[in-house]
């Protein structure tokens, strides 16, 4: 605030100037007294006085202007009652700006407000004009674009995200290897040339592959055949798929028992067999000339929504059927019923026909390609008019082994199944090269798999050798009916449209200034650090607060931008209301002398001091963070709790304890607490409520001080003050105690203050 020299006068005088603003471009001119300035007469005529008080909440870390009402009579203005020009004619002044300007003697005036006219009522005789602190981002709701057709809301997103590695037929990733959470939601707005598309925020094609969310492993699966280019179309840029959504994972068993294990079995390694790793194996090594048996059994977590075989139809559900008179047990191809359309038979598709499973490896109008006897089913022939099955959703039980036999005589036996039932039952008389097995897997078949080595020489002559077992897990491959109402994307968030800056918006700071950018017209013709009081500096001490934001419902602009401070540490505010003077305000660690305005009992009164309540503190601090993507909680938690404080509190253990949770910030660094740093969330709050602090109220009474305002950094002259220490259970000196002024309370010739301790 930029008051002039008169200021630092022991005698002002102050007038204050109302400037109403209509919609033709027109202004009425209001004052305590008359004035004429830039030409403009001023209409002595306020007959009460006012106050603007601002406030910012250190906890909520917001800012806050009251509002005004002016009392003025109803004189005759060019030949009419004033009120008549206020409304009800052609000029319309509700909701229009009205600037306050403070004017100290015949010094250049200094705005000190900014308001919108509410409301306007009158007695006969006096009128009454209410106003209220207008903010840009009032009555503003967002995200503000829908698509065209369906009016699907396209969705706001900021930061860094990372997809999971590609999940394909050929390399199926473990649900262990699929640990990137950093995704985010896009809905589903409409199939369009042959593909689902989904409303992204962003029309970069950089990681823009989508992936599936699977409850029961709280994992993110990317889609086989993953499109990494978007299309812009009805209104938004979209991230597309296919709209059946094929993915395919695979689960290693977490444990493994040994069953039984005979004397004379040698085993080495055996924890290789669920290492996910094809190419290490555990090794069994025995010699025999009677019956040796190596028993494990494996517990697996067994992927849930399988989907039994069904007949395959085509769209009108008729019945697909075999169309081929001789289909033998040696035949790699076959015909069906010519002319079909069905999505059930493509290349890749498992299809059933009898007890035999094969896959299809080509489609050639109304003749199939297909491997024969798949997932160990045998190969048999077939007949004309035979129903034919098929599945999308299947699991596959998979492993790989090797039979190295050094007495050639009795046979080995490899045994896989449950306790009920044997999928696999491979009777051994000659080496066996690494083999896979293949079997399909019902979720029904329960959580435990058995696998059973048997040297058998006791039926025949003495048997020798040795099995290798690799990597048993199991295969999951699904497909949805339906494109999902929603899937999950981590192509980052867009770049800003700042003057002179154009980066990619990573931080949270950077998310605050974007959205007031974007949604009430905030730029800064140059650059933020020339131009926003205080952003360089916060600049620099956030610069690795990383966020991840998704907006993908309505909220309401205030509401996301409040959220952003208090997560961020931070508060916004438009100096005297002005909208050109941005100012971004936190706690810093510490303050220069030219930070700091040092006052004495000489420049104020009315002294009130006092510490803060008990029931304002907390002790001991919860903050859980990291925004799951796809359900209603956060995978992150950092504490805080100091047991000192808490005793000489006489605090018990289950009081006093503080829960935040954050929905943009991700990183633990700026959330944990740092001893050395207030730049952090819970060094922060701790700092400012983690144990009883000051408050100062009082009046200036110096005019040389009048431009202090919300933010300002206070200190007290040390040896001119009174009180003449500030409790002595908190300090017994007012040096270097800084306080930070949070509410300010001005009218004609008085200024209040309200300041709180903050180191």
């Amino acid at each position: 605030m930029a008051f002039g020299t008169s200021i630092k006068l022991g005698n002002i005088r102050e007038n204050w100037l109302f400037k109403l603003s209509n919609n033709n471009s027109g202004f009425l001119y209001f004052a305590f007294s008359d004035v004429t300035y830039n030409s403009n007469f001023y209409h002595g005529v306020i007959l009460n006085s006012p106050s603007i008080r601002e406030s910012i909440d250190l906890m909520r870390s917001t800012a806050k202007t009251s509002g005004i009402t002016i009392s003025i009579p109803d004189f005759t203005y060019q030949g009419d009652l004033i009120s008549k020009e206020l409304f009800g004619g052609t000029n319309a002044y509700i909701n229009r700006e009205c600037t306050v300007h403070s004017k100290i003697n015949e010094d250049t005036p200094t705005q000190i407000g900014s308001f919108r006219i509410v409301s306007i009522t009158t007695d006969g005789q006096k009128l009454n004009i209410r106003m209220n602190s207008h903010r840009p981002w009032n009555m503003i709701t967002i995200p503000d674009t829908r698509t065209t057709d369906k009016r699907k809301i396209v969705p706001i997103a900021y930061g860094n995200y990372t997809r999971n590695s590609a999940s394909t037929l050929a390399s199926p990733q473990d649900v262990t290897d699929l640990t990137s959470y950093a995704y985010r939601p896009v809905e589903f707005n409409k199939i369009h040339e042959g593909f689902a598309l989904y409303t992204n925020a962003n029309s970069a094609s950089a990681e823009a592959e989508l992936a599936i969310y699977n409850e029961q492993f709280n994992v993110f699966v990317p889609l086989l055949d993953a499109i990494d280019t978007t299309v812009n179309t009805d209104n938004a840029d979209h991230a597309k798929a296919n709209p059946l959504c094929r993915h395919i994972f695979t689960v290693t068993p977490n444990k493994l028992t040994q069953y039984q294990l005979d004397s004379g079995i040698t085993a080495s390694n055996t924890a290789n067999m669920i290492d996910g790793n094809s190419s290490t194996f555990a090794q069994f090594t025995a010699s025999t000339s009677s019956t040796l048996l190596a028993g494990y059994v494996f517990d697996i977590n067994i992927p849930e929504d399988e989907e039994s075989f069904k007949k395959v139809v085509d769209s009108d559900q008729n019945e697909i059927k075999v169309n081929n008179s001789d289909f033998n047990a040696t035949a790699d191809t076959f015909n069906i019923d010519s002319g079909f359309s069905t999505n059930d038979i493509f290349e890749g598709a498992v299809i059933k026909l009898k007890e035999e499973i094969m896959t299809i490896t080509n489609v050639s109008s109304n003749t199939l390609t297909v491997t024969r006897g798949a997932f160990n089913t045998t190969a048999i022939s077939h007949e004309d008019n035979e129903e034919i099955f098929t599945t999308r959703n299947l699991n596959i039980l998979e492993f790989e082994y090797e039979w190295d036999e050094t007495t050639d005589g009795g046979k080995a036996i490899l045994a896989v199944g449950t306790p009920s039932e044997n999928f696999v039952d491979n009777n051994i008389t000659a080496d066996v090269s690494k083999n896979t097995i293949k079997i399909p897997y019902s979720s029904n078949n329960g959580d435990k798999i058995y696998v059973f080595m048997i040297w058998d020489g006791f039926t025949a002559s003495a048997v020798a050798g040795s099995f290798k077992i690799y990597n048993i897990k199991i295969v999951a491959s699904r497909e949805e009916k339906k494109p999902p109402k929603k899937l999950y994307i981590a192509n980052d968030g867009p770049s800003d449209n700042i003057t002179g800056s154009g980066s990619p918006v990573l931080n949270i700071h950077e998310a605050h200034l974007d959205l007031l950018n974007r949604f009430t017209g905030l730029d800064v013709a140059t650059s933020p650090n020339v131009n926003i009081d205080g952003w360089t500096s916060l600049n620099s001490n956030r610069s690795d607060w990383d966020v991840r934001v998704w907006i993908n419902k309505e909220f309401d602009l205030k509401e996301v931008l409040e959220q952003m401070q208090f997560e961020g540490c931070f508060i916004f505010r438009f100096k005297q209301g002005d909208s050109t003077k941005p100012q971004y305000i936190y706690i810093k660690n510490s303050y220069s002398s030219g930070d700091i305005t040092t006052l004495s009992k000489n420049d104020i009164a009315d002294v009130s001091l006092r510490h803060v309540d008990f029931n304002e503190i907390f002790t001991s601090m919860v903050v859980n963070f990291g925004r799951h993507p796809a359900i209603a909680e956060h995978r992150r938690q950092e504490t805080h709790k100091v047991d000192a404080t808490r005793t000489k509190y006489n605090i018990q253990t289950k009081e006093n304890i503080r829960t935040f949770t954050l929905d943009f910030v991700k990183n633990p660094n700026d959330v944990e607490f740092d001893a050395g740093t207030l730049q952090t969330f819970i060094s922060h709050y701790y700092n400012l409520f983690g144990d009883i602090k000051l408050e100062i109220d009082f009046t200036l009474v110096n005019p040389a001080f009048y431009d202090l305002e919300v933010g300002s950094i206070l200190q007290f002259d040390n040896n001119n003050m009174y009180p003449e220490t500030p409790f002595g259970y908190n300090s017994s000196s007012w040096s270097n105690i800084n306080f930070m002024i949070i509410t300010t309370s001005r009218s004609r010739g008085e200024l209040k203050i309200k300041a709180k301790q903050i180191s």
